[in-house]
């Protein structure tokens, strides 16, 4: 428990790091393009999607090194692939739930811990593409 634990903390500390890095290099990076609105705004949520990529597949690699040899296990039997951890870990950051490799035992806390931080991030997205359209509104 205290090893799922420590790396819900960790993997968590880190995906929000990660967030507010790609958040501010992609406003940055926005702000320079001498392009129409509507295609900086394709390029925003398009940047916040990957930025979102990006934080799952570190959940993923966690949540794979977590459950590698039975350290902590998903409810099905033997090792798990890299594809199997992605796909959970997609489920949970976007908190959907539900699959045929659930995790059991500390991962499950381990999941939780990466759907409320999912949401949040998923949330402070929401707040900085509204805040985009905000300002490139008045430009249509």
């Amino acid at each position: 428990m205290a090893i799922s634990f420590a790396a819900s903390l960790v993997a968590s500390f880190a995906a929000v790091l990660t967030h507010y890095e790609l958040l501010r290099l992609l406003q940055h990076a926005t702000g320079r393009l001498t392009m129409p609105p509507r295609p900086r705004v394709v390029v925003i949520v398009t940047g916040a999607l990957l930025a979102h990529v990006v934080e799952i597949t570190l959940f993923a690699g966690v949540i794979w090194l977590l459950a590698f040899d039975h350290i902590l296990g998903l409810g099905s039997k033997g090792p798990i692939s890299p594809q199997e951890a992605l796909f959970v870990s997609f489920e949970s950051y976007s908190a959907l739930g539900g699959t045929a490799a659930y995790p059991v035992e500390p991962l499950r806390l381990f999941v939780g811990m990466e759907s409320l931080t999912g949401l949040v991030l998923i949330g402070w997205t929401t707040a900085f593409t509204y805040l985009a359209m905000s300002r490139l509104w008045d430009e249509h």
